[in-house]
């Protein structure tokens, strides 16, 4: 979004209110720490940072991040607004599951339930 003349750019933020804005500034930060390095650590922070987020708020980080161009906020808020919509709690079907569990079955130990 700011190319070479980035200190006289604007950047649209009355899209969102002040508490939405400074929750895509915690998304950023947290997306760029060099603390998180693999996949299953940001899936959880994403889980965590959706969390408790009312449907207002949703949309109006879906629109913050759209117009601010950040892809991961868009793609996650979009994702929780769906499930939320269609009450989705697994992406798996009961025989999708069975199909992964008989694939897996030589290679599995006995343990939690992974679904």
């Amino acid at each position: 979004m700011l190319d070479e003349d980035c200190a006289e750019a604007v950047i649209p933020t009355a899209c969102a209110s002040a508490p939405v804005l400074t929750k895509v500034i915690h998304y950023c930060k947290e997306q760029a720490s060099s603390t998180i390095r693999t996949k299953q650590e940001r899936e959880a922070l994403e889980i965590k940072f959706m969390e408790g987020v009312d449907t207002s708020t949703l949309c109006e980080l879906l629109v913050g991040s759209n117009i601010l161009n950040i892809e991961g906020l868009l793609n996650l808020g979009v994702d929780k607004l769906i499930r939320d919509m269609f009450n989705i709690v697994n992406d798996f079907t009961p025989e999708d599951e069975e199909e992964i569990r008989n694939q897996n079955a030589p290679g599995l130990s006995k343990g939690p339930d992974p679904f």
